[in-house]
């Protein structure tokens, strides 16, 4: 990839995280699933938290974080 593209971070919440994360992958991003945490009323595998947010720009070598319920 080209050296200084940045690209719109998508909202993941509430998206299945496995899926979310094996897409981003697919295009060449690096995503961590740092935590599983309860959260009643989802069924799990739910992305509850993302790092950075939905809306700001991001690399390709920047690394995305998510959280997902337990």
């Amino acid at each position: 990839g080209e050296a200084g593209v940045r690209f719109v971070m998508p909202d993941l919440i509430g998206t299945f995280g496995a899926r979310s994360a094996a897409v981003l992958r697919a295009r060449g991003f690096r995503v961590a699933l740092t935590a599983e945490v309860p959260y009643p009323g989802l069924p799990s595998g739910i992305v509850v938290r993302q790092t950075p947010q939905a809306g700001f720009q991001i690399a390709l070598e920047e690394p995305i974080s998510i959280e997902v319920s337990r």
